[in-house]
């Protein structure tokens, strides 16, 4: 009975075997071959970057800036000028004058002669009126009076230090000539250096015939001008 049975199934080719084999193979294969292929991709999720405070002193609008506005040059511009600085002029300075004083006698040493010449002429200063009554020296007033005279005396003399120092000049010096003549109480106005202890020595060893208000003599307080020169070498 099963002899029978057996011998009547059908069997298969086996070239049909082999191909199903080969298909099944080749599907296995490409399932294999996109599963390498087409793996899934890996995606990375990044943290926001977070920005550090502002700083103080750094506070900038954070709103949209304007558009520069642009100015175009001038194809000419204009000169600078330059402004000098002017600088303040000095204060003046005055430099002390000595006073002139008024001339009555003028005493001018002869070229040659150590000193003045002892009978200079007046020049003439107007002075006070005559007061009646007045007491002391008054001022000479060539106007109203007669200058004093030189009767005798000896010259202003030069010293030592005056000649090696070659010094020359005009002195003023202011005496009170008496009633009697004599002088006294010389005041050095305009001096000469190393000659002014001399000029008044000489002056007040001196004899002058007085100043005299219509012929009456008064008692004076007088300049003297006397010029020292030195002699010709």
């Amino acid at each position: 009975m099963f002899e029978t049975l057996s011998r009547s199934r059908p069997r298969r080719p086996a070239a049909g075997t082999a191909v199903s084999i080969a298909l099944h193979l080749v599907v296995i294969g490409a399932v294999l071959w996109f599963t390498r292929v087409h793996s899934p991709a890996m995606v990375v999720i990044l943290d926001r970057p977070v920005r550090p405070p502002p700083r103080l002193g750094d506070s900038k609008p954070t709103g949209p800036t304007a558009p520069s506005q642009h100015h175009p040059r001038s194809k000419h511009p204009r000169p600078k000028t330059l402004i000098q600085p002017v600088e303040p002029p000095p204060p003046a300075v005055e430099a002390p004058v000595d006073p002139e004083p008024t001339s009555e006698s003028e005493e001018v040493g002869q070229p040659g002669v150590y000193g003045g010449d002892p009978n200079g002429s007046p020049t003439g200063v107007i002075g006070s009126s005559e007061i009646v009554g007045h007491e002391g020296p008054q001022p000479f007033d060539e106007g109203r009076m007669t200058p004093p005279r030189l009767l005798s005396g000896p010259n202003p003399q030069y010293t030592e230090e005056a000649v090696e120092h070659e010094i020359e000049g005009v002195m003023a010096v202011r005496c009170v000539v008496t009633e009697q003549g004599t002088v006294h109480g010389c005041r050095v106005l305009k001096g000469l250096p190393y000659l002014d202890a001399a000029v008044i020595q000489s002056l007040e060893r001196r004899r002058y015939s007085p100043a005299t208000i219509a012929g009456r003599p008064v008692e004076v307080d007088y300049l003297f001008n006397v010029q020292m020169r030195l002699p010709p070498r």
